[in-house]
């Protein structure tokens, strides 16, 4: 693939955009990349230029609007990957995987969005096998630790038909941007993409809040994309057709868990009225977020419990502020493993998960860069 850059940055004006920009550019595989920065505002993408330039090389700039199709498929036409950071990717990200589709450019993202990952996969799995573009979603916080946990719960345990219990324990806020993305995803309600991934075997019915002796915690089951992700990697991998993957947020008390409860079912509710949802999306601006000095402060742990008919193995993926510092060092870490490991990759093309693409080439990767991964 011969492009005047490996890699485009789309979104680097944002909140998040700037922390992986950042983290690219002081990262010592990025010394030989030829890389350019993408987005709307043509102030801030110089502004955001000349800091990253003053540290290196000068990064390019191009100025794309999510809506601007010509734009965004001479962005693609440039580049061997996008990297993008720009959501909700329900309204924004839509034409921009489909360009990188039809230009056989690599693609990754940060959605949580059900109804955004059901749609690429339906529409564009088959183009993307015949372009030869690798499409990545959920390349953040959601899903990567869960892909990977499970992965290798699976291989400890050398059997199929498994059952994983994952258990987070976080510290952290969110920005503008992910604030938009969950309203938005409510507001539309989710789609899980279980069709076609029904056991054959009945599990026994899954407690959606109790109290955990083992963690001494409440736990509330969590419905997020992380399953999805989970069971198409269990499909490529061959967890087996019984194969379980349930998650639950944990919590101190349970009160602080009911009032989370509270929260996201008024917010459900209220953001369907459009000038509501206007009034909350406000409430954390686009572009805000929390400063270095709070995300040092932020961390996460992510406990996978697994069992097979005969053992038992629990796996710990843990590291800092999961919402920006490390989802910015996921991602960016699975594009410069697509751009520097490609002959190594799993899989080299098509709609895929982290670890349908990218195996242990990944968690070697985030390893040596600060994840730790605990086995017992």
């Amino acid at each position: 693939m011969n492009r005047k850059y490996d890699l485009v940055i789309f979104g680097s004006t944002g909140f998040t955009g700037e922390i992986v920009c950042s983290y690219i550019n002081s990262h010592a595989d990025a010394k030989n990349l030829n890389w350019a920065i993408a987005g709307r505002d043509r102030e801030k993408l110089q502004s955001v230029s000349i800091d990253l330039s003053s540290r290196g090389k000068k990064i390019d700039t191009l100025v794309v609007d999510s809506f601007d199709k010509d734009a965004i498929d001479s962005m693609c036409k440039k580049t061997s990957v996008v990297l993008t950071t720009v959501g909700p990717y329900c309204i924004y990200g839509e034409y921009l995987v489909d360009s990188c589709v039809k230009h056989g450019t690599h693609y990754l993202d940060l959605t949580g969005e059900p109804q955004f990952v059901n749609r690429v996969k339906d529409k564009l799995s088959k183009d993307a096998l015949n372009s030869g573009s690798i499409v990545l979603n959920c390349c953040g916080f959601e899903s990567i630790p869960a892909d990977i946990g499970s992965y290798l719960a699976v291989r400890m345990l050398g059997d199929k038909n498994i059952q994983i219990e994952n258990y987070l324990l976080t510290r952290g806020k969110i920005s503008g941007g992910t604030w938009a993305s969950f309203l938005n995803s409510i507001s539309i309600g989710s789609q899980s993409s279980e069709r076609g991934n029904k056991s054959k075997r009945k599990h026994k019915k899954s407690k959606r809040i109790f109290f955990n002796k083992r963690f001494q915690k409440w736990a509330l089951i969590f419905p997020v994309v992380d399953r999805d992700i989970v069971r198409k990697s269990g499909i490529f991998f061959d967890y087996g057709s019984d194969f379980n993957f349930k998650q639950f947020i944990l919590f101190k008390s349970f009160f602080s868990m009911l009032m989370l409860i509270l929260g996201i079912a008024t917010i459900s509710v209220f953001s369907k009225i459009g000038f509501i949802r206007n009034w909350l999306r406000s409430y954390i601006p686009s572009g805000s977020g929390p400063s270095e000095r709070e995300r040092e402060k932020h961390w996460f742990r992510s406990i996978f419990v697994a069992r097979s008919m005969k053992s038992k193995v629990e796996i710990e993926i843990s590291g800092g502020d999961p919402g920006y510092g490390e989802t910015a060092k996921l991602i960016s870490e699975s594009a410069l493993c697509i751009i520097k490991d490609r002959d190594k990759l799993v899989n080299n093309r098509g709609v895929l998960t982290p670890m349908e693409c990218m195996g242990d080439l990944l968690i070697e990767r985030l390893k040596k860069n600060g994840i730790k991964i605990i086995i017992s």
